[in-house]
């Protein structure tokens, strides 16, 4: 995963689908987006226990979160 950070948001691009654990990123998450790249549709991420779930995304999908709604 590669991640940025540009004024109030979190971007992590991931190029393979899969659980995403916010804790080995030293964050903690209730809610964000997912993008996904391939189809361009925009889903919303399902968080549990600081863990984004697996999302119907094959590949290539772009988190976006809101630092000010977490």
């Amino acid at each position: 995963s590669i991640g940025a950070e540009i004024e109030n948001y979190i971007l992590i691009y991931l190029p393979t689908a899969g659980n995403l654990d916010f804790n080995k990123l030293d964050l903690h998450i209730n809610n964000c987006k997912v993008i996904d790249l391939n189809n361009r549709s925009i889903l919303e991420g399902q968080v549990e226990n600081n863990v984004l779930k697996m999302l119907p995304v094959l590949e290539d999908e772009l988190i976006i979160i809101d630092k000010q709604l977490n």
